[in-house]
């Protein structure tokens, strides 16, 4: 297991999660941008990429992690890879660029 973490400086919290070893660097920053709430088209344009690949990549993603669908995505997250949601401390701060690290 890969434990995962992503930041959120409008709400100041962190969320750590454990995924499977299977998942690659591509797949874990779409995961990322996906739970930062960016739209397949918002990724598609990011990557350079065409929305039908980030939407195949997605359902790859959700197969390894046996997310259901987008409605159960933050529920399959929490119940399944063990997703902590922690305040970050107000002092610090981060930058766009680390929001996807």
């Amino acid at each position: 297991m890969l434990t995962m973490q992503v930041l959120y400086t409008d709400y100041k919290i962190k969320i750590t999660l454990d995924v499977p070893d299977d998942i690659t660097s591509t797949e874990s920053l779409i995961l990322k941008m996906l739970m930062q709430g960016m739209t397949v088209k918002d990724i598609a344009k990011i990557r350079r990429r065409s929305a039908k690949t980030i939407s195949y990549q997605k359902v790859q993603i959700y197969q390894k992690l046996g997310i259901r669908n987008d409605i159960t995505f933050w529920l399959d997250l929490q119940l399944k890879h063990k997703c902590i949601i922690q305040e970050t401390s107000s002092e610090q701060q981060y930058t766009p660029s680390k929001l996807i690290s």
